[in-house]
């Protein structure tokens, strides 16, 4: 790799980590349970779109039992999410302030970060799978009427977005 092709390469990394750090929102306000979301619902998930149409599932003890275990793990991986990215931010901003940057150990911190926030995130999600297979079929019927329409309600707000953000969809007529 000559001189230049080694120089771009390295300064681009520079400007990765620092995005990195840079991009980091503040956290947000808390809205009940949830962050951005004023419902108290939680995470993205299909049945954490279920949180305000709880009540209709008329869930059993044991069923709300496990649901409240995965709202408890979602929250956790949430806060563990958030407190692993705060010490990112920290390293990161630690390694900024050398001379020179350790990049094989920035790539490590970030990776390292985001492995947990996906084994906690994956834990939350085999907890709401659990849920699901709990529910009756009258339930899933229901459960699966509620999250089709919050489905659906995403697909038109990103439809919207990306109409007002990143112009037409491809393929679409121009007006």
């Amino acid at each position: 790799m000559n001189r230049l092709s080694r120089f771009a390469a390295v300064g681009l990394i520079a400007l990765m980590v620092g995005a990195q750090a840079a991009d980091t929102p503040p956290e947000p306000p808390m809205h009940g349970k949830h962050p951005h979301r004023a419902d108290g619902a939680l995470g993205h998930g299909p049945l954490q779109m279920l949180n305000r149409h709880k009540a209709e599932l008329k869930l059993s003890a044991a069923q709300e039992k496990q649901w409240q275990a995965a709202e408890a793990a979602s929250q956790a991986a949430s806060q563990a999410r958030r407190d692993a990215h705060a010490k990112l931010r920290e390293s990161l901003a630690a390694e900024r302030e050398k001379e020179v940057l350790d990049l094989a150990k920035i790539d490590q911190l970030i990776e390292q970060q985001r492995e947990q926030a996906q084994a906690q995130q994956r834990a939350a999600h085999e907890q709401w799978l659990a849920v699901y297979a709990s529910l009756s079929q009258e339930q899933k019927r229901l459960a699966s009427q509620h999250i089709k329409q919050g489905m659906a309600r995403m697909d038109k707000r990103m439809a919207h977005k990306h109409r007002h953000h990143d112009g037409p969809p491809p393929g679409a007529p121009m007006h």
